[in-house]
């Protein structure tokens, strides 16, 4: 489950819209309920604000934080590369 120190660090980086992505994670790996339906988005964000735990949901969870962190650190690096001012 995670806590609230958690849930608030990943926030700015997930955003509003990561259950869709999620989503996506859970079913790439074939991931159900019990009754062979995909989760809802509902359920995700239980998990992701801490009320539920269900570590296959975190653990997709993690990995669209991964890959949006990621994606944040090499726009940061393109940027000050490309706006690198050489002094002389």
């Amino acid at each position: 489950m995670f806590s609230p120190e958690q849930t608030k660090t990943m926030r700015p980086v997930l955003g509003r819209k990561y259950t869709a992505d999620v989503l996506q994670v859970l079913a790439s790996k074939d991931v159900t309920s019990r009754k062979e339906e995909p989760y809802g988005a509902a359920y995700i964000r239980t998990v992701f604000n801490g009320d539920s735990g269900n570590p296959v949901i975190e653990a997709a969870i993690l990995e669209v934080y991964k890959m949006r962190k990621e994606a944040i650190d090499q726009l940061e690096q393109a940027k000050d590369e490309l706006l690198k001012v050489e002094t002389v």
